[in-house]
């Protein structure tokens, strides 16, 4: 098992879906630059010339103003190995190019927590644990993430559970359901919370359509995606569609 470290930022991961075209193009091999919704809200991304993640910008408006969080990713031997930004630190125990253990650190050093990540034979990440360190007593324990794929290699359902004691079980706390896949590949980097994880890949191509249910099994979210396409076959622009509000979003894609 290789040890490694590394600091990090907080990191959104935003998931995307598509309408599929009439013809189908052939496709060059292409690296996404930049995703964004206005000239202010984007994220963006730069690679080495082995097309590794070399950074990871996110900027949008808030209500207090413009945050930006950006993040600097390192490799050894083709290995991610250090990451930096002012949001705090990890440790990374990997085997081979699989992330298996993260442990998180506060800028100071504090622990934050410990995270565990499950493959199967495929190499498909299948289940995602957070344990951590010093939560507050009305808080959980324990965070758990289990994730379904098609047999196409597409993710289809994820879990979430919490542990609300240290001698609990793991409470399912509700789930997301993702289909209308297109045929198209997806151009996005896979993030899971606020950890950068280069062999995962959750959504080969573009889901059209994310529900979100309560613990209960409530559908309470939907929202859909209609993409556009380039000449060769990538996104070009997506209209995200919130059936909890009325603004619909456009999103335009850059790549080198």
């Amino acid at each position: 098992m290789r040890y490694t470290y590394i600091s990090f930022g907080i990191i959104l991961l935003l998931l995307v879906s598509c309408r599929k075209p009439t013809d189908q193009p052939q496709r060059t091999s292409k690296l996404v630059t930049k995703i964004s919704s206005s000239p202010t809200d984007f994220r963006s991304f730069t690679y080495d010339a082995n097309k590794r993640l070399t950074n990871h910008t996110l900027q949008f408006i808030n209500g207090d103003g413009t945050s930006l969080m950006s993040v600097n990713y390192f490799y050894i031997d083709g290995i991610i190995s250090t990451a930096s930004s002012q949001g705090g630190s990890i440790f990374y125990e990997t085997e081979g190019r699989q992330v298996k253990v993260v442990r998180t650190f506060r800028p100071m050093g504090s622990e934050i927590s410990t995270l565990y990540y499950t493959y199967n034979s495929k190499g498909q990440l299948i289940e995602w644990r957070e344990k951590f360190s010093q939560p507050d007593i009305d808080q959980p324990k324990e965070s758990k993430q289990a994730f379904e794929y098609y047999a196409d290699g597409n993710l289809k359902r994820t879990m979430y559970y919490l542990k609300m004691t240290n001698d609990g079980p793991f409470v399912l706390n509700g789930s997301t359901v993702y289909d209308q896949y297109d045929q198209f590949k997806n151009p996005e980097v896979s993030f899971l919370g606020t950890v950068y994880l280069p062999s995962v890949v959750f959504q080969k191509n573009n889901a059209g359509r994310i529900r979100h249910y309560a613990a209960n099994g409530e559908l309470y979210q939907t929202s859909t995606f209609e993409y556009t396409y380039d000449a060769d076959g990538y996104p070009a622009t997506k209209l995200y569609k919130d059936d909890r509000s009325t603004i619909d979003i456009l999103f335009t894609y850059s790549y080198q």
